[in-house]
């Protein structure tokens, strides 16, 4: 896991300038002496990702990394695989307003809930396999 980060960390700002982001798209800072997290800078986001032990983390930051990689893992009901997410739509809309319009704008003044209130969780997983990745998602309704 350790070589295909360092692969990913030289290879993705490439990639993203040959899918059109532009040169300043992004930019990943490699951990000191191969070891602890990577720094990805992008406009708008901030994020360190990599592996604290053996737990692969993506996070705000370092400090939350280390919180995210202590906390033991839970279940996600129907998700298989390498990588699983569980998400709440309404709190990951409230966290890119807080991001893009940190003075609230129009989703300050409507709210996430407004729109996204009938949305239950969001899950997702990827399988990882010798030639593929697969995965899928599903978005419940409340």
């Amino acid at each position: 896991m350790r070589r295909t980060l360092a692969t990913l960390a030289r290879r993705a700002p490439d990639a993203a300038r040959e899918l059109g982001g532009g040169a300043q798209t992004i930019s990943i800072t490699p951990p000191r002496g191969g070891k602890g997290l990577y720094l990805l800078d992008r406009i708008g986001l901030d994020a360190v990702f990599g592996l604290v032990g053996d737990t692969f983390v993506f996070a705000s930051d370092a400090r939350r990394a280390g919180a995210l990689a202590r906390a033991p893992a839970r279940p996600v009901a129907g998700a298989q695989g390498a990588l699983v997410l569980s998400a709440a739509p309404e709190e990951l809309l409230r966290g890119l307003v807080r991001q893009t319009a940190p003075g609230g704008g129009l989703g300050g003044l409507f709210g996430p809930t407004l729109f996204l209130g009938p949305l239950g969780p969001f899950e997702a997983s990827v399988r990882a396999e010798p030639d593929a990745l697969s995965g899928g998602f599903v978005q419940r309704f409340d």
